[in-house]
């Protein structure tokens, strides 16, 4: 994989944050909100976030449960992306299918009139469809039988921060030895040392 800076880390989380806040239709998000970002790199980009953040918990700029809270923070986005976001077109889909059936309830109300069993029944499934879970879980499983191998393999922000700490805040090859973790080119974008900020 090719590098990222911390900037662009900042910058697909908060692609991501600005993704999960939108109107959701049918429980779920277009993947094109992501902007081209899959999981693999917004899996990245927290990470990223997470080796900085636990410098700043190791110089004392943030305390234990500010450190906690965005470990959860982190490992709740990877979860929120992977269960939220399905291709466009299946949402395309879906509106279709409620457009046709609005079309259907109309004709039923012009011949049976709006008091109708008919009617009721249909306006009923308009309803149900409209709050039903949408089948969602694209990036998290390739199949109903199988998990989607990316995000099998998915490390979680937990878990890469005891990586950080393992390595330890006082280690002059810290960034890059993140980098390495994650197979991620180091270069001379990348920051420097065990420096919080990309410089």
């Amino acid at each position: 994989m090719p590098t990222m800076t911390l900037s662009e880390a900042q910058h697909i989380i908060d692609v991501v944050a600005s993704s999960l806040q939108q109107e959701r239709r049918y429980h779920v998000l277009p993947m094109s909100l992501l902007q081209g970002y899959d999981l693999k790199r917004i899996s990245v980009a927290l990470k990223l976030r997470v080796a900085g953040m636990f410098l700043a918990f190791a110089d004392g700029t943030i305390n234990d449960e500010e450190y906690k809270s965005e470990l959860e923070n982190c490992d709740a986005t990877v979860w929120s992306v992977a269960g939220s976001f399905v291709d466009d077109d299946e949402i395309i889909g879906m509106e279709a299918d409620h457009a046709r059936a609005v079309q259907q309830l109309e004709q039923i109300a012009a011949e049976q009139g709006r008091n109708s069993t008919a009617y009721r029944m249909k306006e009923l499934d308009i309803r149900i469809a409209e709050h039903k879970l949408f089948p969602s879980g694209q990036l998290i499983r390739a199949s109903d039988e199988e998990l989607n191998p990316d995000f099998a393999e998915l490390e979680t922000a937990t878990s890469f921060a005891r990586l950080c700490e393992s390595i330890g805040s006082d280690d002059p090859l810290y960034w890059q030895k993140v980098y390495s973790r994650m197979d991620l080119e180091y270069t001379s974008e990348c920051p420097r040392g065990n420096s919080r900020v990309n410089k």
